[in-house]
């Protein structure tokens, strides 16, 4: 019902959310029948914290309880016909340092604790090379060009992203052999030119946040290939078809002035509003025009 771009593959990429990189370091991980797993509400790591060094996947609570068992049976349930691929680590250092430490926490960390805050993204960075590397003698399959998803950057200004973040990306960057993925909520239209200081990403995400995306194009440094998200409830489900119109065609204006031939446009951020049907039949109709 979609002419859209998304190819059909026999890759199921197992994802298990927004709880896993946070559920292997310890993090309490609440799983409810019928709806996506949550976190527990406390921080598990302070001041008196002692970070380990050496990581042992092998024999990590959340990987032999829940995520290597799943993947066994959905592997089962396809057959060698299909390749199902183990959950990798999506987050970046700055989106799983919140959820183990706490967003209020972290973030006032950030401000009176510095040496914690930095003692959190140690930790974190090298527990993600290490998830890698035992990742790859798992499933025989090499380490790729990873993703870095964060949450909420544009709470913290450019300033301190760069002062406490990037350093991490950059590690995480070379351990990779670059970035496939840069992600992060909110709009980081102002982020965008410290973002860039990540020299090798394939693709920037930018969100349904950032209502202008010239904006965000103009801090580029350089030709990006770029995911501009629409927010679907502002400019598929309640706006007319001329304005939906009209909104894409600045996109991809704006685009076009900026010298960038290659992009990714996406719908994003819909939920149930006019009713099921209606929704998918703006949708659908929202697919022709774009394309």
């Amino acid at each position: 019902e979609f002419p859209d771009d998304t190819p059909l593959s026999m890759d199921i990429p197992l994802v298990f959310g927004v709880t896993h990189e946070a559920g292997m370091l310890g993090q309490e991980i609440i799983l409810d029948n019928g709806d996506q797993p949550s976190f527990g509400k406390g921080s598990i790591v302070d001041e008196s914290t002692k970070f380990p060094t050496e990581f042992d996947f092998s024999h990590n609570p959340y990987l032999t309880d829940i995520a290597i068992p799943f993947y066994q049976q959905i592997k089962t349930l396809a057959g060698s016909e299909f390749r199902v691929i183990f959950p990798q680590w999506y987050r970046g250092p700055q989106g799983v340092a919140l959820y183990i430490r706490g967003f209020q926490e972290f973030s006032i960390d950030l401000y009176v604790n510095k040496a914690l805050s930095h003692r959190i993204l140690r930790y974190v960075t090298d527990a993600a090379k290490a998830f890698y590397l035992w990742r790859q003698d798992y499933t025989g399959e090499p380490i790729r060009r990873g993703d870095l998803f964060n949450d909420d950057i544009p709470l913290m200004s450019p300033e301190m992203y760069t002062e406490f973040f990037l350093q991490y990306e950059l590690e995480m960057s070379d351990f990779f052999g670059g970035v496939y993925y840069w992600h992060s909520c909110g709009d980081i239209t102002p982020h965008v030119n410290a973002v860039h200081d990540l020299t090798d990403i394939d693709i920037i995400d930018f969100g349904v946040t950032m209502e202008s995306k010239k904006a965000g194009i103009s801090g580029l440094r350089r030709n990006q290939l770029l995911e501009i998200r629409v927010m679907a409830q502002n400019h598929i489900q309640e706006c007319t078809e001329e304005e939906s119109k009209s909104y894409i065609r600045g996109i991809l204006s704006e685009c076009k002035e900026a010298d960038i031939g290659r992009y990714i446009l996406r719908s994003s951020g819909m939920s149930i509003v006019n009713g099921a049907q209606e929704d998918v039949k703006k949708l659908a109709r929202w697919v022709e025009l774009a394309r």
